[in-house]
């Protein structure tokens, strides 16, 4: 089963990245990220975590990233601005 604490973890690890630092930068409390007492990120700190990683909130939540090179604009005009 799918465990997003879990994934967010795997990918500080690639990023190398600490789970306390994500913490930090996100203005989580030490240990938020514990995927024994969270399992489900709620969007807007799922938002916060993507935007540190650096990484969309399609590909936080599904591994893949959804949508085309305009990510989550609606078009391309919008997205250059």
């Amino acid at each position: 089963m799918f465990n997003g604490v879990e994934y967010v973890r795997n990918l500080c690890k690639e990023k190398g990245i600490s789970i306390s630092s994500l913490e930090k930068k996100c203005g989580f409390a030490n240990g938020y990220l514990n995927p024994k007492k969270l399992s489900k990120l709620p969007y807007d700190r799922a938002l916060l975590i993507a935007d540190v990683l650096n990484i969309s909130v399609d590909f936080l939540m599904t591994g893949e990233e959804k949508g085309g090179s305009t990510g989550y604009y609606f078009n391309e005009e919008t997205a250059k601005a």
